[in-house]
């Protein structure tokens, strides 16, 4: 069985899976980051789909915690939208390099510590919460896109049932049941 096809057919067009081919699949569905989508697209139910379901509902909390902790600050989301449902393993928040500091102290009031400084990033932590506060938003160490040009392109919206600050989104469509649409 071609495992990444049954996945991509599930999640792009919800094509029925039977419970063994899910099973069998969800170990790629899990590496390529679209767990969460797959399961409830398969219409999978146990608990694998609760553990995402709750780890979805921390990140969510996590989210909201981050964004009122980050009033005052200029920010902005970043990593977030996609165009399935993911659980992601932290929060990427963009920070002008002016409010590092003040968005480091208003974490550090919710419990988050400094885990990690790097020239482009300060990563904090809380227990199994990950924040990553950018100054320039970068892959493998290289700064991929220019800070103050995100930030001319950011608006304050809905995003996963959450007000956020984030990028524009592109326009065009995305799989069924799309995050857009959370």
């Amino acid at each position: 069985m071609n495992c990444f096809r049954l996945v991509f057919d599930v999640i792009t067009r919800g094509a029925g899976v039977d419970a063994r081919s899910a099973g069998e699949c969800v170990e790629v569905a899990a590496r390529n980051k679209v767990l969460l989508h797959f399961l409830r697209s398969a219409g999978v139910e146990g608990p694998l789909r609760l553990r995402e379901e709750a780890r979805y509902a921390r990140f969510l909390k996590t989210l909201r915690e981050v964004a009122e902790a980050l009033r005052g600050v200029r920010h902005v989301f970043i990593k977030l939208r996609r165009p399935v449902a993911y659980v992601p393993s932290d929060v990427d928040v963009l920070v002008d390099r002016r409010d590092v500091g003040l968005a480091v102290v208003e974490l550090r009031k919710r419990g988050f510590s400094v885990a990690v400084k790097d020239p482009y990033c300060v990563t904090m932590a809380r227990g199994v919460d990950i924040v990553d506060l950018y100054v320039l938003p970068t892959l493998g160490g290289v700064a991929y896109l220019d800070a103050e040009g995100l930030f001319k392109h950011v608006e304050s919206g809905r995003l996963w049932r959450r007000q956020v600050a984030c990028p524009l989104p592109r326009r065009g469509g995305g799989p069924r049941g799309s995050a857009r649409r959370l």
